[in-house]
């Protein structure tokens, strides 16, 4: 029977891109034309005339001579066809059918239609197409394991990612597929090259350069040893202190990552140095300058070194006023620190000098029942740093005044 007048059926592209090109026993004709003798080159040629993959189709289920001579260079003709049917057609929703036309059960059907349609189109597409598509081809070179491929081909891709200035979203995602494929061919140092050139790319304002940079410290502590690592991480921490600013979320977890490390490390006058550094680039008014005061004080303390946690406290206490929240705790902690140095007399004194800063701002407005509150507390630190120090008579007469805020 001539190929014309096959009795095979006629399914649509969609049911062929979903079950891919495969012989059926059923579709096979027993004509005269005797396809099973053919030459394999001739049948080959025969395949590759086909002008569209619906008529690739078609002739593939004529005969199994036929379907013999397909497999066994599936690729090359699918290429070959794929690209003839879609030469001459172009814009983005024309690509993006043509893409999802591609999506075939058998892997290495994939790779070769992709493969024809990112030679085609490759030339002419805007960046962030031409990465969509590189991306799709990669992955088909993975899932059909052909890691050779896969490796060539990202390798000719990762000069063209590394030239953009700006990378969108579609070349990040590809930069990503790129590593990967490095890390599945045990090319650990060529993946470690490209995430640092490519890093220098990103904007460090962006929170992808966060995420970035820490996949590359993860993979200095790997390939080049923890300490490597830990400079980088300085390295990263300096770059957001200078670009987002001391007190960003950002830049202050690297700066906690590179405490935690030092002190993982043994390193803990290390770790206390850049910590007070830390401390000392942020706003002494913010909320942040407090909690990193805080710590601080418990890691020298842990250290044994009261002295140096009596003076980071006494720096924040200065830093404080009467309607600062946290005020009397901190001048109750100052006091308490004071007398664990033995320095009664400064326990006193600064418990003196917060009550009458304290009175001070209460008599700027007298009936101001918040301003009361906190000269009433005020009043009852100063008389238990009294009693502390066996000054019963002051503490009785300070107790007075505070009761009377109490009764007005």
């Amino acid at each position: 029977m001539p190929l014309s007048q096959s009795t095979c059926m006629n399914p649509s592209d969609t049911m062929m891109a979903h079950t891919g090109l495969t012989y059926s026993k059923t579709s096979a004709s027993s004509g005269g034309h005797n396809l099973h003798t053919l030459p394999g080159d001739v049948l080959h040629e025969i395949l590759l005339l086909c002008p569209t993959l619906r008529s690739l189709y078609h002739l593939v289920e004529t005969h199994p001579a036929i379907y013999r001579a397909f497999d066994a260079r599936r690729r090359l003709i699918l290429r070959t066809v794929f690209d003839k049917e879609t030469r001459g057609r172009v814009g983005r929703r024309i690509v993006d059918a043509l893409l999802a036309r591609t999506a075939v059960e058998k892997a290495v059907d994939a790779v070769a239609l992709r493969e024809a349609l990112y030679r085609l189109y490759e030339p002419f597409w805007p960046t962030r197409l031409r990465c969509k598509l590189a991306m799709v081809l990669l992955h088909s070179y993975r899932a059909a394991n052909m890691k050779d491929e896969a490796l060539a081909f990202a390798k000719s891709l990762a000069p063209t990612v590394l030239s953009c200035k700006s990378p969108m979203s579609e070349a990040r995602l590809l930069a990503r597929a790129l590593v990967q494929t490095y890390e599945g061919a045990d090319l650990a140092h060529d993946a470690l090259q490209f995430q640092e050139s490519f890093l220098h790319l990103i904007k460090p304002q962006s929170p992808e350069h966060n995420t970035w940079a820490k996949d590359l410290v993860a993979r200095y502590q790997t390939i080049k040893g923890p300490e490597q690592a830990c400079q980088l991480q300085g390295t990263f921490w300096e770059l957001y202190q200078t670009t987002l600013g001391p007190g960003n979320d950002i830049t202050l977890s690297w700066a906690r990552l590179i405490v935690s490390e030092r002190q993982s490390a043994g390193q803990n006058q290390q770790a206390v140095a850049f910590h007070q550094q830390v401390r000392r680039s942020l706003d002494p008014a913010s909320a942040q300058y407090v909690a990193w005061s805080r710590q601080q004080i418990k890691m020298l303390q842990k250290l044994e070194q009261d002295d140096k946690a009596i003076l980071v406290t006494e720096d924040v206490w200065r830093h404080l006023q009467p309607e600062s929240p946290g005020y009397r705790a901190w001048t109750a902690q100052l006091s308490d620190q004071y007398e664990a140095a033995g320095r009664s007399e400064d326990a006193i004194a600064v418990c003196q000098t917060a009550w009458t800063t304290t009175k001070a701002f209460l008599d700027g407005l007298p009936n101001d029942k918040a301003r009361k509150y906190r000269a009433r507390g005020a009043a009852l630190l100063l008389a238990k740093a009294y009693r502390r120090n066996n000054q019963a008579e002051d503490a009785n007469s300070i107790e007075a005044i505070s009761e009377s805020y109490c009764s007005s």
